[in-house]
């Protein structure tokens, strides 16, 4: 009874996905462009929902998705975006999601990315935490995202100059990994902890162990 619209991140990540997978269809991907430009707001920012502000992930998913299919970036929409994505903090104030895109195509490192492991595939029903304590429409979310995890694939974009201008600190004292918080006793440090020793076991993860993991996944 009425026009169903997703935000523009779908579409940004439709044109991430046909570079991902290496078959680009380019009159699809002149349409998503001209979407995604038609959908730009006078600040130079796209939104999640009708009517809604500017929001960071979203703009640097657009961002990143019309530089991957070609458009320039010295265009006026262009330099806007750029303008608010920086105001609002760049890519290190970006959502969990936006940065395992831009991973995937080695524009963020994996080491920001809050550890999942595949081995979770393997604890009992009855265990306080496992799988099947998601729903059900999270499970066929997180699933995928573990076996992403596990391989952290990574795409090589020949003569692509990358999106360090989204960036709000210099290569050199940029910090992937999710910092401390001040106070000692908290529950962001205690997520912090338990994520740098998942990172510790993924690292000592016996490779045939990983293989059957997957499998499960």
């Amino acid at each position: 009874v009425g026009e169903l619209q997703s935000n523009v991140t779908i579409i940004a990540e439709y044109i991430m996905f046909q570079y991902f997978l290496g078959h680009r269809d380019p009159r699809r991907l002149r349409k998503a462009v001209r979407h995604i430009l038609r959908t730009q707001l006078p600040d130079g920012g796209w939104n999640i929902y009708f009517g809604g502000p500017s929001e960071l992930s979203a703009t640097i998913e657009a961002y990143f998705a019309l530089k991957l299919a070609g458009h320039p970036a010295d265009d006026a929409r262009m330099k806007k975006a750029r303008q608010l994505i920086m105001a609002k903090g760049g890519v290190e104030q970006s959502r969990v999601f936006t940065k395992i895109n831009l991973a995937l195509f080695g524009q963020y490192s994996w080491e920001g990315i809050p550890s999942m492991p595949v081995e979770m595939m393997f604890l009992p029903t009855g265990f306080y935490f496992n799988i099947y304590e998601f729903s059900s429409w999270s499970r066929s979310v997180i699933v995928p995202l573990m076996i992403i995890f596990a391989q952290k694939p990574q795409v090589k974009l020949d003569g692509f100059p990358g999106i360090d201008e989204l960036y709000a600190s210099p290569p050199d004292q940029r910090q992937a990994a999710v910092e401390w918080s001040e106070e000692l006793v908290s529950w962001r440090n205690f997520f912090v902890l338990a994520d740098r020793a998942l990172k510790l076991l993924e690292r000592r993860t016996i490779p045939a162990v990983r293989a059957a993991a997957v499998r499960r996944a």
